[in-house]
């Protein structure tokens, strides 16, 4: 499944664009490192959070279905220095299969984002280290779909192999959110993430679904 879905202009995309579009950068050992703090962040989202539950409540009325939703949306911020591709699904990360991961853009233009659909329940069994060998890199973006301008959500399935874009031949850096949802009829083993949250209602994701919101 990949949706797009039209974008309202939110004033917490606009907010999260002014704060962070030129992040303060130290370098460390040669490497640059984004000064980006988390509690700034945070306050951000929490100050608009309506805009982050009208875009839930939207979700819920387009796929007609219930689901408990991430309780604060991931940010990325991906620029020249970035070493990728990383393919993935999150089912490498131990998200359940039935999960639907949902992009939303900040700035539109120069995205870059691949996914792969054909296949992609047979390629997540590989194991994510013989993916990102120098080969199978190339090859994945071979076949992959790309996404280099993005002006509505993107809805997809967690369980589809998919990496944001080699940027070197981007001019400008890409802001978005992201979040998950999973449905409430989800079925199979709950694990944990990789910092040892429990993926499940009321931990990773929100304690009700969204209709009791």
């Amino acid at each position: 499944m990949i949706k797009f879905v039209n974008l309202k202009r939110y004033k917490l995309l606009s907010e999260l664009k002014k704060k962070f579009l030129n992040p303060k950068k130290e370098v460390i050992d040669g490497h640059i490192f984004l000064k980006i703090d988390d509690k700034e962040y945070h306050k951000v989202i929490e100050d608009n959070y309506n805009d982050y539950m009208d875009m839930l409540r939207k979700l819920h009325k387009l796929l007609n279905k219930d689901f408990y939703f991430q309780k604060y949306p991931n940010f990325r911020y991906n620029t020249k220095e970035d070493n990728y591709p990383v393919w993935h699904s999150d089912i490498h990360f131990n998200h359940n299969k039935e999960q639907i991961n949902v992009m939303v853009p900040i700035t539109k233009k120069d995205f870059g984002f691949e996914i792969i659909t054909f296949g992609s329940f047979i390629l997540n069994k590989l194991p994510f280290n013989f993916l990102n060998n120098k080969i199978v890199k190339k090859f994945l973006s071979l076949i992959s779909k790309k996404i280099n301008y993005l002006d509505k959500m993107l809805l997809f399935n967690g369980a589809y192999l998919h990496t944001a874009s080699c940027r070197k031949n981007f001019k400008k850096p890409r802001l978005s959110i992201d979040f998950r949802l999973l449905p409430t009829n989800f079925k199979g083993e709950v694990k944990l993430s990789k910092r040892n949250i429990p993926l499940k209602p009321g931990y990773y994701f929100s304690e009700k679904p969204i209709s009791q919101y």
